[in-house]
This record gives structure tokens, sequence and C-alpha cells, in this order.
């Protein structure tokens, strides 16, 4: 049976209801409260819009949720190590899911955020080892750092043309994530965005994307090819480091984005670099471009 939840500032209500059906003074635990409150009728008037709060975090007995409908935002920690939970109903007038909200809810396999929702937390789907897909909706303007980290099941996941920013280590090491896609207003790719998502085999950054966070793409060893647009001015340390099955780099700058010495460390010393035929020979004579010199060369033409 899916346990109905209650916003965090009616706790003492929620209890006093359990007392009141249960002829008891008693006082009652976290726990105790979880177990009993699915009993409560629906016309209670503990069901109020609000917060759902830290009070599930880490009870393991919860399988399946349902969220009602007036509550607007997710607490921090509020699911965090509800280790059995499987099934997440979440209500349309939902528009903040907090840091950690789902963290470590090792057996969640997919969950629909409603069209409302404008914002997902830092972490807040961490470690949630079985999550599998995702439905984002186009409401969503940011993700945060590490949101859906060490999803170690995730395959592909869409992002919305709404979303704007997405933070560091958002899906570090997603190890089976396949394909991603960025949208269009995304200007940054944060450091460690998508660390060892080895089995990345190729991503499409989007034309707005001005910068190339650290360790961005750090040991996604399945990365065949790469394409980084012309507006794009800064690579960072170890950007592409250890993208062992790199063979294919496509700059499309006409000036040489600024890297470090360990962007491109470890990629096959014979990967081909594509440039803009005018700009042949700044990126030859760039700092740390220049040691791959004999493998850069013109974008060829299209149909060449």
């Amino acid at each position: 049976m899916a346990k109905k939840l209650y916003p965090e500032e009616n706790i003492q209500a929620i209890a006093s209801a359990i007392r009141a059906k249960n002829g008891s003074s008693d006082t009652y635990t976290i726990g105790e409260m979880a177990q009993a409150i699915e009993d409560i009728p629906s016309g209670d008037s503990v069901f109020k819009a609000g917060t759902i709060g830290t009070t599930f975090n880490g009870y393991k007995d919860i399988g399946e949720v349902n969220v009602p409908d007036g509550v607007t935002n997710i607490a921090a920690n509020a699911f965090s190590n509800c280790i059995k939970l499987e099934s997440v109903d979440l209500p349309d007038s939902l528009i903040s899911i907090e840091e950690n909200a789902f963290s470590n809810c090792v057996t969640l396999a997919s969950i629909v955020i409603p069209d409302s929702v404008t914002s997902i937390g830092n972490g807040a789907f961490y470690s949630c080892s079985r999550l599998e897909s995702v439905d984002l909706p186009d409401s969503l303007t940011s993700i945060g750092n590490s949101t859906f980290a060490s999803c170690s099941s995730l395959t592909s996941i869409d992002i919305p043309d709404s979303v704007t920013s997405i933070g560091n280590s958002a899906f570090y090491t997603c190890s089976r994530l396949e394909s991603v896609d960025l949208p269009d207003s995304l200007t940054s790719i944060e450091d460690i965005t998508f660390y060892s998502c080895s089995s990345l085999t190729s991503i499409d950054i989007p034309d707005s994307v001005t910068s190339i966070g650290n360790s961005a793409f750090y040991t996604c060893s399945r990365l065949e090819s790469i394409d980084i647009p012309d507006g794009v001015t800064s690579i960072g340390d170890n950007a592409f480091a250890s993208c062992s099955s790199l063979a294919t780099i496509t700059c499309r700058a006409t000036n040489p984005p600024t890297i470090k010495s360990s962007t491109f460390t470890r990629v096959p010393s014979t990967a081909n670099i594509y440039v803009p035929a005018e700009s042949v020979e700044a990126y030859k004579a760039a700092q740390y471009w220049s040691a791959r010199a004999s493998y850069i060369q013109a974008i060829p033409s299209e149909g060449a």
C-alpha cells in the first residue's frame, strides 16, 4: 500500500491524529508515525500544502509513496536512505526537489518529475543505483551538483531546453550512461560533470557553450569523437584526460581555446584534431595545442 505523505510542519497534527485514532496519549517515534500514517482518513486536517521534510529520512520499510496534491517542496534529505523505496508519485503542485531528497534510494528504478518543477537540488538522486529512467519537465531550469551522480543504471537522459545550468558532478560515475541530449540554453559544462561515464560514446555540445570545466569528461573511456563549438574559449585541466578511445577532436573556434597541459592527457597520440582551415597554424603554435601539432589539420569541407 502506498503511504500518504504530509508536510513536516504538520507533524504534530499527524501525531495527534494517530493518538486520537488509537485512543492513546502515547508519544510516537517518527518511524511509528510513518507506519500509522497511511490509516488516517483522507479528510483529516493533516492534508495541507507545504513541504515534505526529513520525516522519512532513513525509514527503511517504505516501498511506495504518494505525495499529495498541494505539496510544493520536497525538503533536503526527505527520503534519503529509504533503501526499499521503489515507486514515487509526485503531484503537479510540486515546484522544487531539494538536496539529497532521494539520495541512496537504491531500489528506485524510475521517476517522473511533474511539469511544475523548476529546480532539482544538489545530490537529489545521488547513488540511486537502480535508477534507469528519469523524465524531466520543460519547466525545469536548473539541475544541481551531483544530482544524478553514481546513478550507475542510468542509460540515457534528455535535458529540456528550459535548463540553463547543470551543476558540477551532475552525472559523475554514471557508468552505463550512453547518451545525453544537452539543451541549447546551456552556457558551460562544469567540472566533473561526466567524469567516468565509461559507456558514453558521443555527445553533442551545444553551440551556446563557452567553457568546459576541469575533468568534465575524465575517463570517458568509450568516447570516440568530440565536436567543440566555436564559442568555447577555455577547456579545463583533465577535461578529456584518459579518454582512451578518442580518435577525432573537432574544435571549431577560430582562436584556439585556452587549454592546460593535462587537458588531453592519455588521449591517443594519434588522435586527429580538426580546426578551421584559416586557424591551423595558430593551433599548431598555441600553448599545449602545439604538443599535438602533427595531427592538427583543417576541418574537411562538406562532401569531401
